[in-house]
């Protein structure tokens, strides 16, 4: 396995010492605080347990979090992103705003879904007034971000999704600030 040397939490079942299986009940904040902080690496066995790993990870993010999520298009960033959206208390239904490339919802705090697919370069990006969301009082997830890097802030939560072994399996990896797994 070619994951950093930080060990999976001891009570979680994994493919081996790095991945974490995530089971129906999944907590992303259960190994959140039982060792490292962040990088986590897990590995989702469907749709379900994608977005319930988002959900978990909804409770620790505050006024000003930013997400970046990274993956192939079918990798399950907006999976994801609709999971983050349950966790934040959002009730309307979520999906990819590829037209119309920032949707805002309501939840527990305010919750602003970026997708850059169609944009060329950071400065497309700034004329969609992206800016003011990574800075904003709300939870912005960024689909699509390496396509205004430049912009997201230092403190930004960055989640890679890829394929599995299985059709069905997703390898999720967080990690935080500037370290991209």
């Amino acid at each position: 396995c070619a994951h950093p040397s930080s060990p999976a939490p001891p009570s979680l079942p994994s493919c081996c010492s790095h991945c974490v299986r995530a089971p129906k009940s999944f907590n992303l904040l259960k190994v959140r605080y039982k060792g490292p902080v962040l990088p986590i690496h897990l590995i989702s066995h469907g749709p379900e347990e994608t977005r319930a790993a988002a959900a978990s990870l909804a409770p620790a993010l505050r006024p000003g979090s930013v997400l970046a999520l990274h993956g192939d298009l079918g990798a399950g960033k907006t999976c994801f992103i609709q999971g983050l959206a349950e966790g934040l208390g959002v009730t309307a239904a979520v999906s990819s705003p590829t037209y119309t490339l920032i949707s805002e919802y309501q939840g527990r705090l305010p919750f602003y879904h970026a997708d850059l697919y169609r944009l060329d370069d950071p400065a497309e990006a700034l004329r969609t007034g992206l800016d003011e969301y990574l800075h904003g009082p709300g939870v912005t997830a960024v689909e699509w971000a390496e396509r205004a890097a430049a912009l997201l802030p230092a403190h930004t939560i960055h989640v890679h999704l890829r394929a599995g072994e299985h059709p069905s399996e997703r390898v999720i990896e967080i990690s935080e600030g500037g370290e991209t797994p």
